[in-house]
């Protein structure tokens, strides 16, 4: 299952104006196969992300406590298994806040209680986007051990 955090702001109608507070974001969420090739995987994912649309926003308030409690009931019986999580910010306007002080220098995670996440985030030149990789020490030491990874540091 690929989880996949998705900036609901400009899919309301009308899109929510810059100037509301606060976040409003959901997730979509993708079902891939281990055989999938990448090109499948980015289909299903973009397919998923696209069933966000206005109509989504207007029905997930409804929705939304009752979702929570299935998706909870389905992980307490051990009916979904969380092999990678994944979740971006990328294109978020989150370099663009100010709260009094200025816009931040750099915008990060403060970590998560869950292992196995990976989340990007766009890099504040815009030259690139930075990962944030939490793995249990065992997968890092395998991660960074990886070919295809130190070939293209």
């Amino acid at each position: 299952m690929v989880f996949n955090s998705v900036n609901l702001r400009t899919r309301a109608d009308p899109p929510l104006s810059e100037y509301h507070f606060g976040n409003l974001i959901g997730a979509s969420v993708t079902e891939v196969a281990a055989g999938d090739d990448g090109v499948e995987f980015l289909r299903k994912v973009r397919e998923a992300t696209k069933a966000l649309s206005a109509d989504y926003v207007a029905r997930r308030k409804e929705r939304e406590m009752q979702l929570k409690e299935v998706i909870r009931a389905q992980a307490l019986a051990n009916e979904v298994e969380v092999r990678l999580v994944f979740s971006s910010t990328c294109r978020f306007p989150v370099y663009e806040a100010d709260f009094g002080w200025g816009r931040p220098v750099w915008v990060g995670y403060g970590g998560s209680p869950y292992k196995n996440v990976v989340y990007f985030m766009d890099r504040k030149s815009g030259g690139g986007i930075d990962a944030l990789i939490q793995l249990s020490k065992q997968d890092m030491e395998k991660f960074e051990a990886h070919l295809m990874l130190k070939s293209n540091l």
